[in-house]
């Protein structure tokens, strides 16, 4: 699968869920936004090795 993450394009093999891939990359669930074909994903989505997955901060203001 393709990952991008902090400018930088991984290619990863698939078949985890998106909690795996954070836990990989020692990324806080809390502070990214994780999407797979563009499409939002949360913590359990399943990615292949054909999933497409942009990991981005999320942005808090007040």
């Amino acid at each position: 699968m393709k990952v991008e993450f902090e400018d930088e394009v991984l290619d990863l093999e698939g078949g985890i869920l998106v909690r795996e891939l954070l836990i990989n990359l020692d990324v806080d669930s809390d502070r990214y936004i994780v999407l797979k074909d563009r499409k939002m994903a949360d913590l359990d989505s399943f990615l292949d090795d054909d999933s497409e997955v942009l990991i981005i901060k999320a942005v808090v203001g007040g």
